[in-house]
Protein backbone atom coordinates (compact mmCIF):
# COMPACT_ATOMS: atom_id res chain seq x y z
CA UNK A 1 0.00 0.00 0.00
CA UNK A 2 0.91 3.29 -0.46
CA UNK A 3 0.67 6.86 1.79
CA UNK A 4 1.27 10.27 0.82
CA UNK A 5 0.74 13.27 3.66
CA UNK A 6 -2.70 15.49 2.83
CA UNK A 7 -2.31 17.83 6.18
CA UNK A 8 1.36 18.70 6.77
CA UNK A 9 2.66 19.34 10.43
CA UNK A 10 5.34 22.51 10.89
CA UNK A 11 8.39 19.81 10.32
CA UNK A 12 7.54 16.62 7.84
CA UNK A 13 9.50 13.52 9.34
CA UNK A 14 8.29 10.72 11.32
CA UNK A 15 5.26 10.72 13.15
CA UNK A 16 5.70 7.32 15.14
CA UNK A 17 9.44 6.01 15.84
CA UNK A 18 9.84 2.79 16.70
CA UNK A 19 13.07 0.74 18.53
CA UNK A 20 13.20 -2.87 18.96
CA UNK A 21 15.14 -3.80 21.67
CA UNK A 22 16.55 -7.68 21.32
CA UNK A 23 17.65 -9.88 23.73
CA UNK A 24 20.95 -11.27 22.42
CA UNK A 25 21.99 -13.37 25.32
CA UNK A 26 23.73 -16.76 25.36
CA UNK A 27 20.24 -18.38 27.01
CA UNK A 28 18.82 -18.09 23.49
CA UNK A 29 20.81 -20.22 21.20
CA UNK A 30 21.56 -19.44 17.52
CA UNK A 31 18.53 -21.24 16.55
CA UNK A 32 16.54 -19.51 18.31
CA UNK A 33 17.83 -16.34 17.69
CA UNK A 34 17.25 -16.63 13.83
CA UNK A 35 13.64 -16.73 14.84
CA UNK A 36 13.63 -13.57 16.59
CA UNK A 37 15.40 -12.42 13.58
CA UNK A 38 12.41 -13.33 11.35
CA UNK A 39 9.86 -11.95 14.16
CA UNK A 40 11.53 -8.77 13.96
CA UNK A 41 11.23 -8.55 9.81
CA UNK A 42 7.71 -9.41 10.39
CA UNK A 43 6.65 -6.89 13.05
CA UNK A 44 8.80 -4.45 10.98
CA UNK A 45 6.61 -5.18 7.91
CA UNK A 46 3.35 -5.25 9.85
CA UNK A 47 4.39 -1.59 10.87
CA UNK A 48 5.22 -0.17 7.48
CA UNK A 49 1.65 -1.70 6.38
CA UNK A 50 -0.11 0.05 9.23
CA UNK A 51 1.60 3.47 8.74
CA UNK A 52 3.38 3.63 5.46
CA UNK A 53 7.01 6.04 5.52
CA UNK A 54 5.19 7.81 8.83
CA UNK A 55 7.07 5.74 11.11
CA UNK A 56 10.75 5.19 11.42
CA UNK A 57 11.86 1.83 13.01
CA UNK A 58 15.75 0.90 14.42
CA UNK A 59 16.90 -2.72 15.65
CA UNK A 60 19.28 -2.41 18.57
CA UNK A 61 20.70 -5.81 19.40
CA UNK A 62 21.93 -5.82 23.85
CA UNK A 63 23.63 -8.37 25.88
CA UNK A 64 26.75 -7.87 27.66
CA UNK A 65 27.23 -3.93 28.85
CA UNK A 66 30.83 -1.78 29.76
CA UNK A 67 32.18 -1.59 33.04
CA UNK A 68 32.54 1.79 34.89
CA UNK A 69 36.55 1.24 35.07
CA UNK A 70 36.73 0.91 31.18
CA UNK A 71 35.99 4.89 30.89
CA UNK A 72 33.92 3.88 28.24
CA UNK A 73 30.56 6.42 27.88
CA UNK A 74 27.27 4.76 26.69
CA UNK A 75 27.60 7.08 23.51
CA UNK A 76 30.69 5.19 22.52
CA UNK A 77 29.85 1.98 23.75
CA UNK A 78 30.69 -0.82 21.38
CA UNK A 79 28.39 -3.78 23.02
CA UNK A 80 25.40 -3.37 21.01
CA UNK A 81 24.39 -4.52 17.41
CA UNK A 82 22.35 -1.58 15.79
CA UNK A 83 21.93 -2.94 11.90
CA UNK A 84 19.96 0.30 10.78
CA UNK A 85 18.81 3.46 12.59
CA UNK A 86 15.72 5.39 12.88
CA UNK A 87 15.64 7.21 9.18
CA UNK A 88 17.47 4.33 7.21
CA UNK A 89 15.56 1.88 5.39
CA UNK A 90 12.28 3.57 5.54
CA UNK A 91 9.47 1.21 4.54
CA UNK A 92 12.04 -0.55 2.65
CA UNK A 93 11.83 -4.18 2.75
CA UNK A 94 15.09 -5.15 0.67
CA UNK A 95 17.52 -2.64 2.70
CA UNK A 96 15.91 -4.06 6.29
CA UNK A 97 15.19 -7.49 6.13
CA UNK A 98 19.35 -8.49 4.78
CA UNK A 99 20.11 -6.16 7.44
CA UNK A 100 18.36 -7.93 10.61
CA UNK A 101 18.93 -11.44 9.29
CA UNK A 102 22.33 -10.70 8.96
CA UNK A 103 22.76 -9.67 12.27
CA UNK A 104 25.34 -11.25 14.21
CA UNK A 105 24.24 -12.71 17.53
CA UNK A 106 25.80 -11.29 20.65
CA UNK A 107 25.87 -14.03 22.86
CA UNK A 108 26.78 -13.56 26.03
CA UNK A 109 24.69 -11.29 29.44
CA UNK A 110 21.21 -9.70 29.79
CA UNK A 111 21.98 -6.28 30.88
CA UNK A 112 18.33 -4.98 29.30
CA UNK A 113 18.21 -1.75 31.56
CA UNK A 114 22.38 -0.75 30.25
CA UNK A 115 20.30 -1.03 26.33
CA UNK A 116 17.48 0.96 27.41
CA UNK A 117 19.46 3.77 28.15
CA UNK A 118 21.10 3.59 25.06
CA UNK A 119 17.97 4.20 23.60
CA UNK A 120 16.18 6.79 25.68
CA UNK A 121 20.05 8.90 25.69
CA UNK A 122 21.40 8.30 22.83
CA UNK A 123 19.24 6.63 19.95
CA UNK A 124 15.95 8.24 20.14
CA UNK A 125 17.60 11.97 20.54
CA UNK A 126 19.78 11.70 17.72
CA UNK A 127 16.97 11.26 15.49
CA UNK A 128 15.79 14.71 13.09
CA UNK A 129 12.21 13.72 14.40
CA UNK A 130 12.92 13.62 18.36
CA UNK A 131 11.43 16.51 19.54
CA UNK A 132 8.20 15.86 17.34
CA UNK A 133 7.46 12.12 17.32
CA UNK A 134 5.38 9.70 19.50
CA UNK A 135 7.55 6.88 20.40
CA UNK A 136 7.68 3.44 20.93
CA UNK A 137 10.06 0.96 22.42
CA UNK A 138 9.28 -3.00 21.69
CA UNK A 139 11.58 -5.42 24.04
CA UNK A 140 12.17 -9.02 22.98
CA UNK A 141 13.66 -11.39 26.06
CA UNK A 142 13.70 -14.66 27.13
CA UNK A 143 15.22 -14.22 30.74
CA UNK A 144 15.75 -11.85 33.84
CA UNK A 145 18.04 -8.89 32.92
CA UNK A 146 21.29 -9.02 35.00
CA UNK A 147 20.38 -5.09 35.84
CA UNK A 148 16.75 -5.60 36.50
CA UNK A 149 16.68 -3.44 39.82
CA UNK A 150 16.71 -0.39 37.60
CA UNK A 151 13.89 -1.13 35.21
CA UNK A 152 11.17 0.56 37.35
CA UNK A 153 13.13 3.69 37.38
CA UNK A 154 13.51 3.68 34.03
CA UNK A 155 10.10 3.55 33.33
CA UNK A 156 9.07 5.96 35.60
CA UNK A 157 11.84 8.60 34.00
CA UNK A 158 10.46 8.44 30.78
CA UNK A 159 7.13 7.23 30.86
CA UNK A 160 5.69 10.50 29.38
CA UNK A 161 8.19 10.30 26.43
CA UNK A 162 8.22 6.78 25.30
CA UNK A 163 5.32 3.94 25.16
CA UNK A 164 7.29 0.67 26.27
CA UNK A 165 5.89 -2.87 25.27
CA UNK A 166 7.72 -5.72 27.03
CA UNK A 167 7.30 -9.36 25.00
CA UNK A 168 8.72 -12.23 27.32
CA UNK A 169 9.48 -15.88 25.60
CA UNK A 170 9.77 -18.77 27.38
CA UNK A 171 9.90 -19.15 31.18
CA UNK A 172 8.54 -15.52 31.19
CA UNK A 173 6.48 -15.85 34.68
CA UNK A 174 10.23 -16.13 36.17
CA UNK A 175 10.71 -12.76 35.16
CA UNK A 176 7.18 -11.33 34.92
CA UNK A 177 7.84 -8.37 37.49
CA UNK A 178 10.91 -6.85 35.33
CA UNK A 179 8.27 -7.07 32.37
CA UNK A 180 5.59 -5.43 33.76
CA UNK A 181 8.39 -2.96 35.29
CA UNK A 182 9.32 -2.06 31.60
CA UNK A 183 6.06 -1.87 29.95
CA UNK A 184 3.91 -0.43 32.97
CA UNK A 185 5.64 0.61 35.99
CA UNK A 186 4.66 -2.73 37.43
CA UNK A 187 0.75 -1.96 37.77
CA UNK A 188 -0.42 -4.75 35.72
CA UNK A 189 -0.21 -6.67 32.55
CA UNK A 190 -1.07 -3.63 30.51
CA UNK A 191 1.19 -4.14 27.04
CA UNK A 192 3.28 -7.44 28.52
CA UNK A 193 3.05 -9.84 26.12
CA UNK A 194 4.01 -13.51 27.38
CA UNK A 195 5.07 -15.94 25.01
CA UNK A 196 5.23 -19.76 25.86
CA UNK A 197 7.96 -20.53 23.45
CA UNK A 198 10.61 -19.18 20.46
CA UNK A 199 7.59 -21.50 18.19
CA UNK A 200 4.92 -19.10 19.84
CA UNK A 201 6.72 -16.13 17.93
CA UNK A 202 6.17 -17.61 14.18
CA UNK A 203 2.05 -16.63 14.97
CA UNK A 204 0.56 -13.28 14.44
CA UNK A 205 0.95 -10.45 16.41
CA UNK A 206 -1.50 -8.27 15.44
CA UNK A 207 -2.44 -7.03 19.74
CA UNK A 208 1.52 -5.60 19.33
CA UNK A 209 0.35 -3.66 15.83
CA UNK A 210 -2.98 -2.71 17.08
CA UNK A 211 -0.88 -0.93 20.65
CA UNK A 212 1.01 1.36 18.01
CA UNK A 213 -1.69 2.20 16.11
CA UNK A 214 -3.92 2.91 19.45
CA UNK A 215 -0.81 5.54 20.39
CA UNK A 216 -1.57 7.64 17.70
CA UNK A 217 -5.74 7.68 17.93
CA UNK A 218 -6.44 6.76 14.19
CA UNK A 219 -10.09 7.81 12.41
CA UNK A 220 -10.02 5.19 9.08
CA UNK A 221 -12.73 6.28 6.09
CA UNK A 222 -13.99 3.95 4.06
CA UNK A 223 -12.37 2.94 0.55
CA UNK A 224 -13.29 4.66 -2.40
CA UNK A 225 -14.67 2.75 -4.99
CA UNK A 226 -12.41 1.88 -7.52
CA UNK A 227 -10.85 4.11 -10.30
CA UNK A 228 -11.56 1.88 -12.98
CA UNK A 229 -14.16 -0.89 -13.83
CA UNK A 230 -12.57 -3.21 -16.13
CA UNK A 231 -8.93 -3.22 -15.46
CA UNK A 232 -6.78 -2.80 -12.42
CA UNK A 233 -6.83 0.54 -10.46
CA UNK A 234 -6.74 2.53 -7.45
CA UNK A 235 -8.94 2.79 -4.25
CA UNK A 236 -8.35 5.28 -1.88
CA UNK A 237 -9.23 5.80 2.06
CA UNK A 238 -8.09 8.61 4.62
CA UNK A 239 -6.25 8.21 7.75
CA UNK A 240 -6.05 10.78 10.63
CA UNK A 241 -3.74 10.73 12.90
CA UNK A 242 -5.56 12.54 15.82
CA UNK A 243 -2.69 12.04 18.25
CA UNK A 244 -0.15 12.15 15.94
CA UNK A 245 2.75 14.11 16.98
CA UNK A 246 3.97 14.64 20.73
CA UNK A 247 4.65 18.18 21.07
CA UNK A 248 1.71 19.64 18.28
CA UNK A 249 -1.39 20.29 19.09
CA UNK A 250 -2.70 19.25 15.52
CA UNK A 251 -3.85 16.12 13.55
CA UNK A 252 -2.30 14.81 10.42
CA UNK A 253 -3.67 13.44 7.52
CA UNK A 254 -2.99 10.33 5.50
CA UNK A 255 -3.59 9.32 2.24
CA UNK A 256 -3.41 5.57 1.79
CA UNK A 257 -4.18 3.84 -1.73
CA UNK A 258 -4.03 -0.03 -2.83
CA UNK A 259 -4.80 -1.71 -5.97
CA UNK A 260 -7.71 -3.19 -7.17
CA UNK A 261 -9.66 -5.26 -9.98
CA UNK A 262 -6.36 -7.13 -9.82
CA UNK A 263 -8.46 -10.24 -10.88
CA UNK A 264 -9.68 -9.29 -13.78
CA UNK A 265 -12.01 -12.44 -14.16
CA UNK A 266 -13.63 -12.00 -10.85
CA UNK A 267 -15.12 -8.77 -12.81
CA UNK A 268 -17.11 -11.12 -15.51
CA UNK A 269 -20.40 -12.03 -13.27
CA UNK A 270 -22.91 -14.49 -14.48
CA UNK A 271 -25.47 -11.93 -15.65
CA UNK A 272 -23.28 -8.93 -16.47
CA UNK A 273 -21.15 -8.29 -19.61
CA UNK A 274 -20.50 -5.10 -19.12
CA UNK A 275 -16.74 -5.12 -19.41
CA UNK A 276 -16.49 -7.39 -22.29
CA UNK A 277 -15.83 -5.79 -25.41
CA UNK A 278 -12.20 -6.39 -28.09
CA UNK A 279 -9.44 -5.88 -26.29
CA UNK A 280 -10.99 -5.33 -22.75
CA UNK A 281 -11.74 -8.98 -21.68
CA UNK A 282 -8.93 -11.27 -20.47
CA UNK A 283 -8.38 -14.15 -23.31
CA UNK A 284 -8.00 -16.08 -20.03
CA UNK A 285 -11.99 -14.85 -19.11
CA UNK A 286 -13.83 -14.85 -21.44
CA UNK A 287 -14.53 -18.17 -22.50
CA UNK A 288 -16.27 -18.69 -19.04
CA UNK A 289 -17.56 -15.40 -18.82
CA UNK A 290 -19.49 -15.58 -22.31
CA UNK A 291 -20.59 -19.46 -21.23
CA UNK A 292 -22.36 -18.28 -17.61
CA UNK A 293 -23.86 -15.67 -19.36
CA UNK A 294 -25.62 -17.28 -22.10
CA UNK A 295 -26.71 -20.48 -20.68
CA UNK A 296 -28.14 -18.19 -17.64
CA UNK A 297 -29.97 -16.19 -20.00
CA UNK A 298 -30.82 -18.53 -22.86
CA UNK A 299 -33.86 -20.22 -23.60
CA UNK A 300 -33.95 -23.70 -24.29
CA UNK A 301 -37.64 -23.92 -25.03
CA UNK A 302 -36.91 -21.20 -27.77
CA UNK A 303 -34.40 -23.27 -29.13
CA UNK A 304 -35.73 -26.68 -29.58
CA UNK A 305 -33.92 -29.14 -31.33
CA UNK A 306 -32.23 -26.93 -33.89
CA UNK A 307 -28.75 -25.55 -33.60
CA UNK A 308 -28.35 -22.04 -32.39
CA UNK A 309 -25.16 -19.88 -32.80
CA UNK A 310 -24.84 -16.61 -30.54
CA UNK A 311 -22.42 -14.28 -31.04
CA UNK A 312 -20.09 -12.88 -28.50
CA UNK A 313 -19.30 -9.08 -27.42
CA UNK A 314 -15.91 -10.71 -27.65
CA UNK A 315 -14.81 -10.79 -31.64
CA UNK A 316 -14.21 -14.28 -32.82
CA UNK A 317 -15.57 -15.85 -29.85
CA UNK A 318 -19.26 -17.16 -30.21
CA UNK A 319 -21.25 -20.28 -28.86
CA UNK A 320 -23.02 -23.34 -30.46
CA UNK A 321 -25.96 -24.63 -28.74
CA UNK A 322 -28.19 -27.75 -29.38
CA UNK A 323 -30.52 -30.32 -27.87
CA UNK A 324 -31.79 -33.71 -28.41
CA UNK A 325 -34.80 -34.19 -26.71
CA UNK A 326 -37.19 -37.62 -26.79
CA UNK A 327 -38.98 -39.21 -24.47
CA UNK A 328 -37.47 -39.37 -21.44
CA UNK A 329 -34.39 -37.90 -22.53
CA UNK A 330 -33.22 -34.27 -22.73
CA UNK A 331 -29.56 -34.02 -23.85
CA UNK A 332 -27.92 -30.55 -24.19
CA UNK A 333 -24.76 -29.77 -25.94
CA UNK A 334 -22.74 -26.57 -25.62
CA UNK A 335 -19.51 -25.84 -28.15
CA UNK A 336 -17.66 -22.87 -27.53
CA UNK A 337 -15.32 -21.86 -30.35
CA UNK A 338 -13.41 -18.82 -31.89
CA UNK A 339 -13.36 -18.18 -35.48
CA UNK A 340 -11.97 -15.92 -37.68
CA UNK A 341 -14.35 -12.66 -37.38
CA UNK A 342 -13.47 -11.67 -40.85
CA UNK A 343 -14.98 -14.16 -42.93
CA UNK A 344 -18.33 -15.01 -43.19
Amino acid sequence: MDFSLTQQHNDQKSLLEIIFVVDGSGSIGKSNFSIVREWVVNRTVNIYEAFGDFAHVEVLQFSNKDNPWDGVSIEDSKKFVIPFVLGECVNNVSCFTPRIMNMPYLNSATYLYYALRRVMEVEFPKSPSFNISMKAVIVVTDGEANDGAFLRGWHDKYKDRVTSIAIGVGQYKKFLNQLQNIANGGTGNDRVFPLSGFTGMQRNSSDLINVLINLTDPIWSSWSSCSTSCSPGIQMRTITFRNATRTLNESVIVNQTKTCNEDLCALYYDNDLRCAGPGIIPTQCSMDAFRKFLLKNVNWEEIGQDEKIFDSPVKGLRMKLKQIKSPGMNIKFVNIERYDAVKP
